[in-house]
């Protein structure tokens, strides 16, 4: 049986089950797919780390429709890009959908009921399965285009990186402390009494 998740962080696994969801409030048009992710592996900060044998699952609401009726442009190019959604809200409603194996980012969210303070740790965002968390950017020059920009422009980078590197750098070792004041300074510079200050 899978337990709720227990922290924030970032996973990747599969979405088992989802709904479409509107807004409680009367004067929102807001509409939601609510998810419900299994986690397989957690970003250690440096590699994927199986996680299976936890059995954790994290839910949350992707908005997909704004409080004015607008699209959310964010969310729905997230579950159409990297879910596998192709933007049938029936498919949703009727089950018809096979979400593809996503990453997701879990957050915390605070609320409050019946009086109580209360917490729970929700999918805020769904990102290529393949993703690397922090990364986020990707190249759209091939090699064979680098290759050119390097003929091209590679004995200027390589004059600005050795100037660069040269301007750059610090002698080593602690920096030698300021000279002492060649003669000590005093109230009376002026060879005169305080008093005879004109000011």
């Amino acid at each position: 049986m899978a337990t709720k998740m227990d922290r924030e962080g970032e996973f990747r696994g599969r979405i088992v089950g989802y709904g479409l969801t509107k807004s409680s409030k009367t004067d929102s048009k807001a509409k939601f797919i609510d998810v419900r992710c299994a986690a397989d592996e957690i970003w250690n900060g440096e590699e994927w780390v199986d996680w299976r044998e936890y059995s954790m699952e994290a839910w949350g609401s992707l908005c997909i429709v704004k409080k004015d009726g607008a699209l959310s442009n964010f969310q729905v190019q997230a579950l159409l890009k990297h879910a596998g959604w192709d933007g049938d809200f029936n498919a949703i409603i009727e089950g018809t959908w096979q979400p593809q194996p996503v990453a997701f980012s879990t957050k915390i969210n605070r609320y409050e009921k019946e009086g109580q303070q209360l917490q729970n740790f929700q999918v805020a965002f769904i990102n290529n399965y393949d993703s690397t968390p922090g990364g986020g950017v990707q190249s759209t020059v091939d090699t064979n285009e680098a290759k050119a920009l390097q003929a091209q422009f590679g004995g200027a980078m390589r004059a600005l990186s050795g100037n660069t590197k040269r301007n750059d750098s610090k002698p080593a070792g602690r920096p030698t402390a300021p000279p002492a004041p060649a003669t000590p300074v005093s109230a009376s510079v002026t060879g005169q009494d305080d008093d005879s200050i004109p000011f």
